[in-house]
């Protein structure tokens, strides 16, 4: 394959998210025929040799080894199943379990999408509608007819965030002096937009605030890092989570001050000019984003089959603008 497609620019990458099969790559309008015919073909007529499977159950070790070598790696492998209670799309397999991977099961779990479910394509970048609908029609237009949409999410693959307050404890195998403390609270999905973004900024502000705090007045070595996962995909779910990087002796003085900061969030205690520092920036960053290929193909993937994602897209810039303190 990289002879016979040498001097053309095309790709095979291949991943699994947490609702699809996903093909992708970067291309030119040229070589955008041959692309889609690549991407058919490993669609239509996959090799399935075990060369791939086969070099993942030899690196078991050095997977296992790495997972708890470091706070971060054994804090990233975890957040997801600790706050999504433990749903099992977001667990990190045991190692029982992943001794008991076999190489059909995979096969199988591809082949029934590969087969007959629903198949989306996202073009964006420097091409025209023309060329577009003539490369698809050549390639994924002329398969046989398959699921027209996605089949609809079922309750057993529903995300709840727990409930009630509870710690969870992770240990490492890494040095004695480096930890990780996390709170996370559960907030709401992305929805059309509106909600997505007043939690961004809201996000943002906490950041500042937690700067400010910890690194100018506490002189905290590490920056917070705040995250807002508010779900695009799963209704109504949503996790916003202050991460710091501390020493073990640190943490209950820091899990205070960072505890007192979001009571004075939820109790009001915020001021206009944080959400200006928090707000303006945002809204200089969309108007960048949305000249960069990746925003569009991130946000116009699944929006074959579901409109809020065209919302998110088209008032994006006038949802920041709104945003107001009372918000």
């Amino acid at each position: 394959l990289n002879k016979t497609l040498a001097g053309h620019s095309v790709g095979t990458s291949f991943s699994v998210s947490s609702d699809a099969f996903e093909f992708g790559s970067t291309t030119n309008q040229k070589d955008l025929l041959l692309q889609m015919q690549i991407f058919a073909a490993y669609m239509t007529d996959p090799a399935w040799r075990k060369d791939g499977f086969n070099q993942l159950i030899a690196a078991k070790e050095q997977i296992y080894k790495d997972e708890s070598s470091t706070p971060d790696n054994v804090f990233w492998r975890n957040y997801a199943a600790i706050v999504e209670s433990n749903h099992p799309t977001s667990i990190f397999p045991s190692a029982a379990q992943f001794d008991a991977l076999k190489f059909d099961d995979a096969k199988q779990l591809v082949d029934a999408a590969r087969n007959n479910s629903a198949i989306e394509i996202v073009i964006v970048g420097d091409t025209n509608i023309d060329d577009s609908t003539n490369a698809v029609s050549q390639t994924f237009g002329a398969l046989p007819m398959r699921l027209s949409a996605p089949n609809a999410l079922t309750d057993t693959k529903k995300i709840n965030f727990p409930t009630g307050r509870k710690e969870t404890i992770l240990t490492h195998d890494g040095r004695a002096d480096q930890s990780i403390l996390a709170l996370f609270y559960p907030t709401s999905g992305f929805g059309d937009g509106s909600m997505g973004r007043k939690l961004n900024v809201l996000r943002d502000m906490l950041n500042i605030k937690l700067t400010d705090i910890i690194r100018e007045k506490e002189g905290g070595t590490y920056s917070p890092v705040v995250i807002s996962g508010a779900s695009t995909d799963v209704k109504d779910y949503g996790n916003m989570g202050i991460v710091l990087n501390l020493k073990p002796e640190e943490i209950a003085k820091y899990q205070i001050i960072t505890e007192a900061i979001v009571k004075d969030f939820a109790d009001g205690k915020i001021d206009a000019d944080l959400l200006k520092r928090a707000k303006e920036p945002q809204m200089a960053s969309i108007k960048t984003t949305m000249a960069n290929n990746p925003w569009w193909l991130n946000w116009l993937r699944g929006s074959s089959f579901d409109a809020t994602k065209i919302s998110i897209i088209k008032d994006g810039q006038k949802q920041y603008e709104v945003i107001t303190l009372d918000d």
